[in-house]
């Protein structure tokens, strides 16, 4: 009786130490002081990790009023439209070593109008590139980890004026064309931090700055991005698999504004699932007041982002 309570007992220990070392091995996702850190579609965390993030979004803008046109002596009435966003990217980190990894980064964002009448207002707009950099960590503790990204950045801009490309057939301009593609190549660096509060509370910070050639091509410039997100996980604490997120973002890069220069505050709120060890799945809302033309007060826009991203 002895004996068998013995290997019984040895036998609850081996499965138990198996499991909970099976457990934290299967955690792969990014974590200070007990919190789980959230995924977000613009924002790329300050940890090193090996993993791929897909997001696929849809947006609008509130609707506009398209003042009247003329073309070839004839005044179009005012008309209401709306202007359709749709964007879809992905971004894959390969980690190294526990302070190095390899960034690449795809991107693809359009912008066009919703009917006739807006369509040939503001053409199609498009922006497709992407960027490859190495993520480097300068500082970590229990409670806080800063990075810094050094990256080069290589987008594409074509842009269809349907309005513009008519007015100039009928001003006799030479080699009239309704579609610019315009280069685009910068180089940046970033600091990013998270801090963790508790299980269920942290924060994220970015500051970015890019340095190359702008849409217009007049000359080089600099763009710059400061985002700041605070968050809850309420998985950790209480078994409840819910991630809250709240951020605000200032951008002037071209992926976000569509040309250099304006600048655009961004409102982010994000719904997460984090009931899983090795996967984050989110919405996010975002809302910004975007600067299209002088002649069209600035509308609202609001998009919604589907972000999913694996851990290796």
């Amino acid at each position: 009786m002895k004996k068998i309570f013995i290997v019984y007992l040895f036998i609850s220990i081996s499965i138990t130490g198996y499991s909970q070392s099976d457990t934290s091995s299967l955690f792969k996702k990014n974590k200070l002081n007990g919190h789980v850190f959230l995924n977000y579609a613009r924002y790329n965390s300050p940890f090193i990790s090996t993993s791929l993030k897909i997001n696929v979004g849809v947006g609008s803008t509130s609707v506009i009023t398209i003042p009247p046109m003329e073309i070839d002596g004839i005044v179009t009435p005012a008309i209401y439209g709306t202007i359709m966003f749709a964007e879809a990217s992905f971004y894959y980190q390969q980690k190294f070593t526990p302070w190095l990894s390899l960034n690449i980064h795809s991107i693809s964002l359009g912008r066009f109008g919703a009917d006739a009448f807006s369509l040939l207002f503001d053409g199609v707009n498009t922006i497709y590139g992407g960027s490859i950099g190495w993520k480097i960590r300068m500082f970590k503790s229990e409670k806080l980890i800063v990075s810094s990204n050094i990256f080069v950045e290589n987008l594409s801009g074509n842009f269809i004026n349907i309005r513009q490309f008519v007015n100039d057939i009928l001003d006799s301009v030479p080699d009239a064309s309704i579609s610019k593609n315009i280069p685009s190549l910068t180089g940046g660096i970033n600091i990013k931090g998270a801090y963790a509060f508790n299980q269920t509370f942290g924060i994220q910070a970015e500051i970015q700055l890019n340095y190359g050639e702008t849409y217009t091509h007049d000359n080089k410039s600099f763009t710059n991005k400061t985002s700041v997100l605070g968050e809850a996980d309420f998985y950790p604490r209480y078994q409840f698999p819910l991630g809250l997120g709240l951020g605000y973002m200032l951008s002037s890069t071209p992926e976000t504004s569509m040309k250099s220069g304006d600048y655009i505050s961004l409102g982010i709120f994000k719904l997460a699932y984090t009931g899983s060890p090795d996967y984050d799945l989110g919405l996010e809302f975002m809302t910004y007041k975007l600067k299209l033309y002088e002649e069209i007060k600035d509308p609202f826009v609001t998009q919604v982002i589907f972000s999913f991203k694996f851990y290796f």
